[in-house]
């Protein structure tokens, strides 16, 4: 068939075992209940993926409104989807350690804000308490040694000893999910048509697991659901309509023009004409052998880019 098409293309470096049906999945995740008087050091952590020796942790950030604005956490952003997951991960809140300041606090600027010896820990919004008047506070402001508080002080916090300083957040509430979609970047995409005998229902996105010649793949994706296992099964190049048993990979040239693959080896594809883009003249025949790029956007006057993810 031809040179072989790297492992790198594929979903996982095409791992050899493929029996992980639906487990390079990635994490979404979204905030269901801001919850309250949250740190602005609080960090959150996504649970492990299922397949463990293919898994990669999902990872996120949060936004937290500042203590006038009640601390609650109003926005969760994936840094990094992970894969291997086949069930909706559980979420964690990591607040900063509590801190015991020991050391009298002094000079005392407004009447919201005081000095202490060192700030080591601290955080905007964390709560203040224990101070010898029992009035408490959160943390507006740390400007040098000077803590400002929403909590008006009067002055009787300049010789107060054994502060606590701790993080209150309470009450988040995040709603996860999976992406459904294997999205390795650095893949060829592909769409295909698994055969119903194999779960396939119809044209759709599919992620390629394994090469089985210049024109057929192991393919997969989840049109049967997390809870009964993926759909997969081998499907060969087609030119034409997507029909039960066939897949497109999908080329452009330097114009923009678009080719169905019709064979595709590590160095060469075979070129059908798909779609041209406006008036732009065709680069390459029907049946022209071309050298090939990943990316669309890096085709050149001799190369085609194929589709990737």
């Amino acid at each position: 068939m031809g040179r072989p098409l790297k492992a790198r293309y594929f979903v996982k470096g095409g791992a050899k075992d493929t029996s992980y049906a639906v487990k390079y999945e990635g994490v979404t995740i979204a905030v269901s209940n801001t919850g309250s008087h949250y740190s602005q050091a609080a960090t959150i952590v996504i649970s492990a993926p299922d397949a463990t020796n293919i898994g990669v942790n999902a990872t996120a950030s949060i936004t937290i409104a500042a203590p006038g604005g009640g601390g609650g956490i109003t926005g969760a952003t994936i840094i990094n989807p992970g894969a291997g997951y086949s069930s909706n991960p559980t979420v964690s809140i990591i607040k900063p350690a509590t801190v015991n300041f020991a050391g009298a606090t002094s000079g005392v600027n407004t009447r919201n804000t005081f000095t202490v010896s060192t700030t080591a820990g601290l955080s905007v919004g964390m709560l203040i308490s224990g101070a010898a008047t029992g009035i408490s506070g959160y943390i507006t402001a740390i400007n040098g040694n000077i803590i400002s508080s929403t909590q008006n002080n009067n002055g009787s916090w300049s010789s107060a000893t054994n502060l606590v300083f701790s993080d209150a957040g309470t009450g988040a509430v995040f709603t996860t999910g999976l992406t459904h979609l294997e999205t390795d970047v650095g893949t060829i995409a592909a769409t295909a048509w698994i055969p119903a005998a194999n779960g396939g229902t119809s044209a759709a996105a599919v992620a390629i697991l394994k090469q089985h010649g210049a024109r057929s793949y192991l393919v997969e994706n989840n049109q049967n659901g997390l809870s009964t296992g993926s759909a997969r099964g081998v499907v060969k190049l087609t030119t034409s309509t997507i029909v039960a048993g066939t897949m497109q990979i999908v080329a452009k040239d330097s114009n923009g023009n678009s080719y169905t693959v019709q064979k595709l080896t590590g160095k060469k594809a075979s070129l059908w004409r798909k779609t041209q883009n406006g008036g732009s003249a065709w680069i390459f025949a029907n049946d022209s052998v071309a050298g090939w790029v990943l990316g669309w956007g890096n085709a050149t006057s001799t190369t085609v880019g194929i589709q990737s993810n």
